[in-house]
């Protein structure tokens, strides 16, 4: 019994995770935001509704996620200097005003950074 309470409750939510991404999808025509700021909601709405630890989009949120990508960016610590984290952490407690702006300020010059030392890596070795 309880497991087909727990299956019932999956299909459930699964459904309305679908009718969030197709809303999503609409209003991106009809309010004028970009496909990146539509799945940058989608995302945090997933975070903070359906994980299964619902996650709060504040400062802790920020420097949490602003660690995390930056260790997925560069698990091995080979392409960042400490430069470029001193001026990264810039962003470290605004990610998440990020997030309710639709902006993405840290993660373009997280990826811009990240390109440049790449290809600074392949011209020197």
């Amino acid at each position: 019994m309880l497991h087909s309470f727990k299956k019932l409750q999956s299909f459930f939510q699964s459904k309305l995770f679908l009718c969030l991404v197709v809303v999503l999808f609409i209003s991106s025509f009809s309010y004028g935001i970009t496909k990146f700021q539509a799945l940058q909601k989608l995302l945090v709405i997933g975070a903070s509704d359906y994980h299964f630890s619902q996650q709060e989009v504040d400062d802790f949120y920020s420097e949490e996620a602003f660690n995390l990508y930056l260790d997925r960016l560069d698990p091995n610590k080979r392409f960042f200097t400490k430069e470029d984290i001193v001026d990264l952490s810039v962003y470290k407690l605004l990610v998440d005003n990020e997030i309710k702006k639709g902006e993405f300020n840290f993660f373009e010059a997280a990826h811009a950074n990240s390109i440049n030392r790449l290809f600074f890596s392949l011209r020197h070795f």
